[in-house]
């Protein structure tokens, strides 16, 4: 029986050295931190953690390093770790801090709402409602900006869609009267070379014609021939026509 109680009794103490040495370490981190000296804290907070603290205190006093240090994505999750803490008013800083830490990445709408349910848990904290209230005049800012900006970048597309067709329209346009300069230039191409082939056709006819005609009026030789034979025979057909035609000597005339 003594020697149960013995080891129930050395049980306990090294239970309360531990409990002693984690809470040792979160007091010398909570100090550091005081005194801007976020490294050493954050060490500190680690070592604590080690050796198997409480993890929201922990992880409460994580999150004000983290979020000192800027880091307020890992800061919000240390608080959020912090929010099983059965204490209320650990609690209610708890969800204060994560709505500062939602705030530094410019999340309003998240911030106002973790900044309301602390003041649920802490009413009438003037720090909650100050800064609920600078959350949601932000988000409305916030809202406008990206509404805003939602609409010049609707504007600068429908610009540079209103530009492009223009474009387009454009090349189509330089491109239709290409083509119909270069289908212009062909129908002239070919009106020319049609018209230079039926002058050739006129003139080639023409020089015929002129070969034809001088053909025509010059004689051959032997035609020339045959033609100064036929006259030499018509006249000489004349000739003796004519001397029959004459009366013969030594004929009298009339007898009177």
């Amino acid at each position: 029986m003594k020697r149960i109680l013995l080891i129930s009794l050395i049980l306990l103490i090294s239970v309360s050295i531990a409990d002693a040495n984690w809470r040792s370490k979160v007091r010398e981190a909570g100090k550091l931190y005081e005194e801007g000296n976020y490294e050493e804290s954050l060490v500190k907070y680690l070592e604590a953690l080690d050796q198997e603290g409480d993890t929201t205190v922990i992880a409460f006093g994580l999150g004000n390093v983290l979020q000192a240090a800027e880091k307020f994505e890992d800061a919000g999750k240390s608080f959020k770790a912090s929010l099983m803490n059965p204490d209320s008013t650990i609690r209610a800083d708890a969800l204060y801090n994560l709505g500062n830490a939602l705030f530094g990445e410019q999340k309003y709408k998240e911030a106002a709402e973790a900044y309301k349910m602390a003041l649920h848990l802490k009413p009438r904290q003037r720090d909650y409602l100050h800064n609920i209230e600078l959350a949601e005049y932000l988000l409305q800012n916030q809202e406008e900006q990206q509404q805003q900006q939602q609409e010049q970048k609707q504007d600068n597309q429908n610009q540079d869609e209103e530009q492009e067709e223009q474009q387009d329209q454009q090349n189509q346009d330089q491109q239709q009267d290409q083509q119909q300069n270069e289908e212009q230039q062909q129908q002239e191409e070919e009106d020319q070379q049609q018209q230079r082939q039926q002058e050739q056709q006129e003139q080639e006819e023409q020089e015929q014609q002129q070969q034809q005609a001088q053909a025509d009026t010059t004689l051959s030789k032997e035609d020339a021939e045959r033609l100064l034979n036929a006259l030499q025979m018509d006249e000489q057909q004349v000739l003796e026509n004519i001397q029959k035609q004459q009366p013969t000597e030594g004929s009298t005339g009339k007898d009177w």
